[in-house]
């Protein structure tokens, strides 16, 4: 009797670490869909651990997620209020806003890619991973954090930054050009000897050459998405660029 309790207990213990190790696997494979995804037939999602936000080229979509065992369910959608100009646009994201609140979807992972199925085993939503560009290209200025808050001007038309293969910079500002080098290595970034030109420009110009130069001396991280390149210090955006045309 005795013999026979211990294998029982052993029994409940194997089956015990069994289900904690699915358990964990489960957990595991459903964090492989956070991150940032392009949709199939248009627009783009990014989820996080409880959140989540997506565009057709508009408006943005946020709302409410919850992950589990290989599961989203995605609650009330809010969305920004942008009048589109395109028509085509607007319905897209019109359809996948329909599409997903108050839906609960199970996915599938397979390499960069994510299928989401409805109740019925339909795929609904196909997602790809995005392809991002290198750093070694050139780039034009979209935006800079200074005192003032993150803004963008007129003045940045001609700015930007161009990544050479031999760890050299080269920078154009509002008002001068400049060079220097950059060290990176596993998304961490720092510029070193940097030198501008000395041109004279006006009071407006130079301030925003200012501010730029002053984000970038605080740089030593940096993060691509798709075509964007994001800039930062201890993760915050300082600047961002778009690939050059």
């Amino acid at each position: 009797m005795k013999t026979n309790f211990q294998i029982f207990m052993v029994f409940l213990l194997v089956v015990s670490n069994i289900s904690c190790e699915i358990e964990k696997s489960l957990e595991y494979n459903s964090k492989g869909i956070l991150g940032d995804w392009d949709i199939e037939g248009g627009g783009i999602i990014s989820i996080e651990s409880n959140s989540f936000s997506l565009s057709a080229g508009c408006n943005t979509l946020f709302g409410d997620v919850t992950i589990k065992n290989k599961n989203l369910f995605f609650s009330t959608i809010a969305s920004t209020r942008i009048a589109c100009q395109e028509e085509e646009i607007s319905n897209r994201e019109q359809k996948l806003a329909d599409l997903l609140v108050n839906k609960n979807f199970s996915f599938l992972i397979k390499d960069d890619r994510a299928e989401l199925y409805n109740i019925n085993g339909e795929i609904i939503l196909i997602l790809i991973r995005p392809s991002n560009v290198n750093l070694i290209n050139q780039w034009s200025l979209i935006s800079l954090r200074s005192n003032d808050g993150v803004s963008s001007s007129a003045l940045d038309k001609n700015t930007g930054i161009i990544f050479l293969n031999n760890s050299e910079v080269k920078i154009s500002t509002a008002c001068n050009n400049g060079g220097g080098n950059f060290f990176e290595e596993f998304n961490n970034i720092t510029f070193s000897g940097l030198s501008f030109t000395e041109k004279s420009c006006d009071q407006e110009k130079n301030i925003r050459e200012q501010e730029f130069t002053s984000a970038l001396s605080k740089i030593n991280s940096y993060s691509i998405l798709r075509n964007i390149l994001s800039l930062k210090k201890d993760d915050i955006e300082y600047i961002r660029f778009s690939l050059k045309d």
